[in-house]
């Protein structure tokens, strides 16, 4: 489909059914697993409005206490969604970032647990491949990415988060969204090495990710989703263990090449006084 066709209600239904899968994806790691990175079409103006649509009035940054006075100063950094992947499961499910962070697999089984030949894409052929727990495409996408709640403080809501593996956190601030935008847009047209970047402002949606397929033991896949509704999913969708956040994300991405930031990108910080002027609450909360 050409992008530049795409009407609103294409667009909002592709977020809205981005976590759509048949089946949902087993517990277990299939035993082998090939990659692909998403090539997902440039975003023109149209696409990227209607992406932007919907926006609540203010949204809630949870940290440790210690960070306030540094975001009251007006820091405010964005880090990768690849980032958000924890790198140890210390802390177990339901922390802030997951396990699928930056990832989609789609899984395949044989009746038999045995593969003839399996062809994910041009490049890969896997051939004779005992699987009896399957093989997965793991499809992969980066951007920058900020993470904040939907709405203005809430004491049950901070409670909440802390006791669900983000036990650090105690203290909070609450923007104005339409400001803070206009605000970090200020600052990227300041930023050479931001040119051509853009704002993608959405709520989080909950759903399975990864979906299960049986294939025959000769496959070769014949690719059904394309790469818009692939980063839609892997930008937006989270697992719905982690549906108690109302997580609202902030997106700074590459217009030309929406999910292809560079793997290992450092956060990006963007720290100036008129972040703090968008300020409207913040406290501490044990």
């Amino acid at each position: 489909m050409n992008r530049d066709k795409l009407s609103s209600l294409e667009i909002l239904k592709g977020i809205q059914g981005a976590h759509n899968s048949p089946e949902p994806a087993p517990k277990r790691y299939s035993a082998l697993v090939t990659s692909d990175e998403i090539q997902c079409p440039p975003l023109n103006d149209e696409v990227l409005s209607k992406l932007n649509e919907n926006q609540p009035l203010f949204i809630t940054r949870h940290m440790d206490a210690e960070h306030l006075e540094k975001a009251l100063d007006g820091f405010f950094h964005f880090g990768t969604i690849e980032g958000y992947n924890p790198q140890d499961n210390k802390l177990g499910e339901s922390r802030f970032g997951d396990f699928q962070e930056g990832r989609q697999r789609d899984h395949y089984f044989s009746e038999t647990g045995h593969f003839k030949s399996f062809r994910s894409n041009p490049h890969v052929l896997i051939e004779e491949a005992y699987a009896p727990d399957g093989i997965a495409v793991e499809y992969t996408a980066n951007d920058y990415c900020s993470c904040s709640i939907i709405g203005e403080f809430s004491h049950a809501r901070a409670r909440q988060l802390k006791s669900k593996g983000n036990p650090s956190i105690g203290a909070y601030v609450t923007y104005d969204l339409a400001k803070l935008k206009d605000a970090i847009n200020t600052l990227m047209a300041k930023r050479p090495g931001l040119i051509g970047h853009r704002l993608v402002c959405q709520c989080v949606r909950y759903g399975n990710k990864d979906r299960n397929w049986h294939a025959a033991d000769n496959f070769v896949r014949a690719d059904d989703r394309e790469d818009f509704s692939r980063w839609l999913s892997i930008a937006l969708v989270k697992a719905p263990a982690y549906a108690h956040e109302l997580e609202f994300r902030l997106l700074l991405l590459d217009a030309a090449s929406p999910g292809g930031l560079p793997s290992n990108t450092a956060p990006l910080f963007l720290p100036d006084a008129i972040i703090a002027e968008c300020i409207v609450d913040f406290g501490r909360f044990d």
